[in-house]
């Protein structure tokens, strides 16, 4: 992810959470069924971006994983050790 990624998403999800809280607060001063659907939808879609950035992150590990497996492979291989 880019550095500019990055900030796209943080301001995303800074945004999603003044949404929230806006909604939050209309619920309770007007009592209306749709301002507590909405903060839900929020809420929602506020933990989805943080799920994406934690699957995203575990993704980088594996492959960072996986490529270390492969050079031990290699290494093993040229050594003659299999």
């Amino acid at each position: 992810m880019t550095k500019y990624a990055k900030y796209a998403s943080w301001l995303a999800k800074a945004i999603i959470v003044v949404a929230a809280v806006a909604n939050f607060v209309m619920y309770f001063k007007t009592l209306e069924n749709v301002y507590a659907a909405m903060f839900g939808s929020s809420v929602a879609l506020l933990l989805a971006l943080v799920a994406m950035d934690e699957m995203m992150k575990l993704k980088k590990r594996i492959e960072i994983i996986e490529s270390k497996q492969r050079v031990d492979n290699l290494t093993k291989t040229l050594n003659g050790d299999e």
